[in-house]
């Protein structure tokens, strides 16, 4: 004979199945909660680390992993590769091997705020790049190819400018035989023909007039003493040139103790 269901033990097996629904419905609220809360990373950053320019590229892939890079624009330290990302909430921490560093701190409201380690602490706060494009560039912006030629050497200046939506003029500058790239320009003026703009990490400062046709930026560079720099328009940038392989001088041959004694 079948064993029959009294209809309290109905009753009980329906409110177990319904607890258990509850159950499940709030773990997938939780688990929404939660990605909700989950900063979103992806983006372009720059910080300053005492004197040094810094800035950091992330990216987040379609699974969450996030990847980064790491360049110190005054060193032409570019694209150093960063690792072992770290998300807890609104905490981060991740590891830039190559130089034996650390940066640990939280995701704020409109970058991220904590503290660099290499050997000792200090404080690395980074602001989100938030630049909008101008919808119609101005008469200045592009890539830009020039040459210093001072005390028998001749090096390339390569000038990257443009503007945001709100007419701001901005650029950096690349001294490409140098592998000095991305070195910020302040105080950056543009009034047709007139363009001037400085370079605080060299000390330097550029002044000088847009052709008629948009080709050429004629004018002065000066870092101590003035010198003509003219740059002419390229269809794409430059990247900087190879360093030199490292060369070690020869070992020294072993020398016994025999031979220290005598």
């Amino acid at each position: 004979m079948k064993p029959k269901l009294s209809y309290p033990a109905i009753r009980g097996i329906a409110r177990g199945c319904a607890f258990l629904l509850f159950l499940a419905l709030m773990a997938s609220a939780l688990l929404a909660a939660e990605a909700q809360q989950q900063p979103n990373l992806a983006g372009d950053y720059a910080g300053t680390l005492g004197p040094l320019h810094v800035k950091l590229h992330l990216t987040v892939d379609a699974a969450g992993a996030i990847s980064g890079t790491l360049d110190s624009t005054d060193q032409g330290a570019m694209g150093i590769p960063c690792v072992d990302f770290q998300v807890n909430g609104t905490a981060l921490t991740f590891k830039v091997p190559a130089v034996q560093g650390s940066w640990k701190g939280t995701v704020t409201g409109d970058g991220l705020a904590g503290t660099w380690d290499q050997g000792s602490p200090q404080p690395l706060n980074f602001t989100r790049d938030t630049f909008v494009p101008a919808a119609q560039p101005s008469a200045v912006d592009g890539i830009w190819l020039g040459t210093i030629s001072a005390g028998g050497q001749t090096l390339r200046v390569q000038l990257i400018a443009k503007s945001d939506a709100g007419g701001k003029e901005y650029c950096s500058a690349d001294s490409l035989d140098q592998g000095a790239m991305g070195l910020e320009c302040e105080k950056v003026v543009f009034t047709a023909p007139d363009f001037a703009f400085d370079v605080p990490s060299v000390k330097g400062h550029w002044e000088g007039k847009l052709s008629a046709d948009g080709k050429v930026l004629d004018g002065t560079w000066t870092q101590g003493a003035p010198l003509p720099l003219r740059f002419t328009r390229q269809a794409s940038a430059l990247s900087a040139a190879p360093l030199p392989p490292t060369v070690y001088d020869p070992a020294i041959a072993p020398v016994s103790a025999a031979d220290l004694q005598s």
